[in-house]
């Protein structure tokens, strides 16, 4: 079971993410995207924020995502 907590400043942001939503349930990484007035429309800024947290999951040989 992962031990560390995962926060955007672990997956690599330096600040909060606006616009994804993450938690970790044991070895799993539940991404949201968090834009409801768009209907979690993408835009570049979330886009960025939903490939980073991407790339940061599948360099961690812990998480799953679901």
């Amino acid at each position: 079971m992962r031990k560390d907590p995962i926060s955007p400043e672990t997956l690599g942001f330096a600040s909060s993410a606006r616009h994804v939503d993450m938690r970790v349930e044991r070895e799993v990484l539940r991404i949201a995207i968090n834009r409801p007035a768009v209907r979690d429309a993408l835009h570049p800024e979330a886009h960025s924020e939903l490939a980073l947290t991407i790339d940061a999951l599948t360099a961690d040989r812990i998480l799953c995502t679901a």
